[in-house]
């Protein structure tokens, strides 16, 4: 409002404009809570001074990562209730006390599964690993870029080579002696040994050396040898661990191959996800809602394309229509209708298998579907 109280009728016109969507849409918004399988476990408690600098880049590339894939998942703290979820993630900046790995050994014998990047996992000496994850802790890796590579089977679009590790030069310190506003990733994984029983799918290949002044290469990184020399991704039954801090290497530069070594584990962890989005583009935000009032289950599904015209900020000026959105999504009961709405579309689905599936025809930006 300006200072003289006179209100600029094309500023509120605009307002308006918004905010009458957002009033056409409150009956599927009111009262509504977010559904989620997933717990991704915030750093902040033990970096956290209260600001925005305590969000460090590892849980900054979790998030990106889940929301690609369109898990469903909530940013927990330490005092969560885990059994809510189905599966827990811990990224690598979290370091594990007694209590904590009381509380995780608790959810693993509930039937919850775990998945844990580099450091997490380690007790706050960093002496080895407070929870079992079928790793034995051998120290920190030698190598400032090493090689990724994916076992034959090891699915998620992968090739079975060698994906090396870009990242930026970081601090090796542990956890509990790095400031929140200091935090940069440290450029190194851990050595690991598998222990019997459990299933490497992915290993460690080594670089002919560190890029260093005195080991030079006119590339990032030297090449690799093609020598395998440590389990990179490790499996149990409940677990997964990737040894390498690929969580914060995806916060880096987001290489794809990344998000992908993590999609892999997921499928392992959580083969039947409450939903899934085919032909939808990784800009694609879908989120489930559950409206207990109206005994209804909304998904609403978000895309519009930022452009960066500019040093300041992203810009959005055009919606980008998108089609043929296949959707699958995990019911405990019987469905009796699949709805576009505000609109009132009603769309065909199928029920089998404790899933529903539809395709939405066209979507404008924004889309609430509800099912009930």
């Amino acid at each position: 409002l300006h200072p003289r109280g006179k209100i600029c009728e094309h500023t509120y016109n605009l307002i308006g404009l918004v905010y009458s969507q957002v009033e056409e849409r409150e009956p599927w918004l009111a009262d509504a809570s977010p559904v989620a399988e997933i717990a991704l476990l915030t750093p902040e408690a033990f970096f956290g001074n209260g600001t925005h600098k305590a969000i460090t880049r590892d849980i900054e590339g979790a998030v990106h990562i889940f929301q690609e894939l369109n898990h469903q998942f909530d940013i927990v703290d330490t005092e969560a209730d885990f059994s809510r979820y189905k599966l827990l993630v811990l990224v690598e900046s979290i370091p594990v006390d007694d209590a904590l790995a009381k509380k995780i050994n608790a959810f693993i014998a509930g039937g919850g599964k775990v998945i844990a990047n580099d450091r997490a996992g380690l007790t706050p000496d960093g002496g080895g690993f407070a929870v079992d994850l079928g790793v034995t802790y051998e120290g920190e890796d030698e190598w400032d870029v090493p090689f990724v590579k994916p076992g034959a089977d090891f699915g998620a679009g992968l090739n079975p080579t060698e994906y090396a590790c870009y990242n930026d030069r970081g601090r090796n310190q542990q956890p509990q002696d790095v400031k929140a506003e200091d935090m940069i990733h440290d450029v190194r994984g851990r050595r690991v040994s598998a222990k019997p029983g459990t299933s490497v799918i992915a290993e460690m290949v080594a670089p002919y050396f560190n890029r260093t002044w005195e080991h030079y290469c006119s590339h990032r990184h030297a090449p690799s040898t093609g020598k395998a020399y440590a389990p990179a991704v490790v499996m149990t039954g409940s677990t997964g661990y990737i040894s390498h801090p690929l969580f914060s290497l995806y916060g880096f530069n987001a290489p794809q191959w990344v998000r992908q070594i993590v999609k892999g584990v997921v499928d392992r962890l959580l083969p039947e996800p409450l939903l899934k989005v085919a032909n939808a583009p990784k800009s694609l935000v879908a989120t489930v809602t559950r409206q207990e009032s109206e005994e209804r289950t909304l998904l609403h599904l978000l895309n519009y394309i930022g452009r960066r015209n500019n040093h300041t900020c992203d810009t959005i000026e055009d919606i980008v229509p998108l089609r043929d959105l296949a959707v699958s999504l995990r019911a405990e009961g019987p469905v009796t209708s699949v709805r576009a709405v505000p609109e009132g579309q009603e769309l065909p689905f199928e029920q089998a298998r404790g899933r529903i599936t539809f395709t939405l025809p066209t979507m404008q930006g924004y889309q609430i579907i509800e099912i009930a």
